[in-house]
């Protein structure tokens, strides 16, 4: 898997060792940021800080670095995969601008974890689809704290499971790759 624009194009993420996860296609986080493009200002001031639920190998959070976010926190909850990611982030000389948390998405939403770097402008959720727990990390998104006003939530899902939207909440795009439909979602 290969880092698509910015800074780190053509770079490679590596994906072997890491346990249980599923990497957004190249096609699809190509779709993904062109979506972005419409919403987020990766250079722009105030800085675009990044939050990615899930993480697993990280590519949608290192390709928001790659793209010019000023920080990305990365929250993955099996322990080898955050070693592995972390190891990645020094490869890719991103350690100084990313963050590896190594627990649950839904623990670290409503504890003070994310304190340091928040707010967060863009949030990429794409939780393991056979543990459906996709709208109990919406849902703790929308009681945090740690989002800025008009946040981007891109959330990455089964073509069986729905997206329960928060009130005040909308779609601003939808793409569906096979089986996996994409959201990009905002808050209030």
């Amino acid at each position: 898997m290969r880092v698509i624009s910015g800074d780190l194009r053509g770079r490679t993420i590596p994906t072997s060792g890491f346990q249980g996860t599923r990497p957004t296609t190249d096609r699809a986080r190509e779709t993904i940021f062109n979506i972005l493009h419409n919403y987020c200002d990766f250079r722009g001031t105030p800085a675009l800080t990044v939050l990615d639920l899930c993480a697993g190998t990280g590519a949608l959070g290192i390709e928001a670095l790659s793209r010019g976010a000023s920080h990305t926190v990365f929250v993955e909850k099996h322990r080898s995969n955050a070693r592995l990611l972390h190891d990645t982030l020094k490869h890719l000389h991103l350690a100084d601008r990313s963050t590896v948390l190594a627990a649950d998405a839904t623990a670290v939403l409503r504890s003070d974890a994310l304190s340091l770097h928040a707010p967060f402008h863009l949030v990429f959720c794409d939780p393991p689809y056979a543990a459906k727990m996709l709208n109990s990390v919406v849902a703790a998104l929308a009681a945090t704290t740690h989002l800025a006003n008009g946040a981007i939530i891109v959330a990455e899902h089964d073509i069986r499971e729905r997206v329960l939207m928060p009130p005040g909440w909308s779609i601003l795009a939808e793409r569906m790759f096979g089986e996996t439909v994409i959201e990009c979602i905002q808050s209030t």
